[in-house]
């Protein structure tokens, strides 16, 4: 099979340091780009549909009592919805444009909703590898600073160091969801996976992340910025920001997701190296937790894992 899209050559680009890392990360930017355009109504419908709820989410709050016994399971259906089921449903539309496969979004929906457990299992692990040190950074802000919205957090040094936490250990569990659902490995091993993949090829990894996300994340966080700063003066301030956020995420997600897809394909046949054996504490967790069911279809989402050259073995 012919790739319509080739992934960069990681480790010729990294070679040449962080100026090569950038332009093998903008040739991700680039290459999910022209994924997109493969079929760019039905990622405009994608990321026009998962916003809607979020919408709603970020209206309602302001119209439902407070005390309806309703208003938070509503809430968090509408939020989940677009901050949860949508990444998925992204993932099987850029693996089918991968593929050459044009695929309406209901098969898409169908196609992704099955591994969602697995996905949110492998989120799981993320997360806890993410808020344990942002987390603690924030909690030492609070202990030594006192309590403070993110207006002034972002305008401290400690934002600096939360931010650049953020990053560092986003980059480095960036890999894991992809692993999880297009290599269908198990959420410890994915997570576990990502880790190494991303220490050693952490500059092609950053580049591509923040490449793929800061032409819209930027933007976006200064509206934040001036929301969180707005003591509810501007659309709604701080009671609408966290579910207007899910609609932010539907736009960084169009650039971010075919993105971090080409980066995996690059790398994703390096992953069974790191898999066995698993250091003792990352087996134990796996081991922990082998009762739970497989959480995804059996076999691949993709066929067949494609070699650097484009190719299926």
């Amino acid at each position: 099979m012919t790739t319509l899209v080739e992934p960069c050559a990681v480790a010729g680009a990294e070679s040449g340091g962080w100026a090569g890392a950038f332009g093998c990360g903008l040739r991700n930017v680039r290459g999910g780009l022209r994924l997109m355009g493969r079929d760019v109504v039905l990622f405009l419908q994608i990321s026009v549909g998962f916003s809607l709820p979020a919408l709603a989410a970020a209206v309602m709050v302001h119209r439902i009592p407070p005390d309806a016994w309703w208003r938070t399971p509503l809430l968090f259906t509408l939020d989940a919805t677009a901050t949860v089921v949508a990444p998925v449903v992204f993932m099987m539309a850029v693996s089918a444009a991968y593929r050459g496969e044009r695929a309406p979004l209901l098969r898409l929906v169908v196609r992704g909703l099955p591994w969602l457990p697995r996905y949110l299992w492998t989120n799981a692990h993320t997360s806890v590898v993410f808020w344990a040190p942002v987390g603690a950074l924030l909690l030492a802000h609070r202990a030594l600073e006192g309590p403070a919205g993110p207006a002034v957090l972002l305008e401290s040094g400690w934002g600096v160091a939360v931010a650049v936490a953020a990053v560092y250990l986003h980059t480095r569990t960036l890999l894991a969801p992809f692993l999880a659902v297009h290599g269908n490995v198990p959420a410890t091993r994915a997570a576990y996976a990502s880790w190494v993949l991303s220490h050693r090829h952490f500059k092609a990894a950053a580049a591509t992340f923040v490449l793929g996300t800061a032409p819209l994340a930027v933007p976006l966080l200064a509206l934040a910025y001036a929301m969180a700063g707005s003591k509810g003066a501007l659309l709604g301030g701080t009671d609408t920001l966290p579910h207007a956020t899910g609609i932010g995420l539907q736009l960084v997600r169009l650039s971010v997701i075919p993105a971090v897809y080409l980066l995996y394909r690059q790398l994703c046949d390096a992953a069974p190296e790191v898999l066995d054996p698993l250091p003792g504490p990352i087996a134990a967790l796996e081991r922990g937790t082998a009762w739970l069911p497989p959480l995804g279809p059996m076999g691949r989402e993709d066929a067949a894992p494609v070699v650097p050259g484009g190719s299926r073995r």
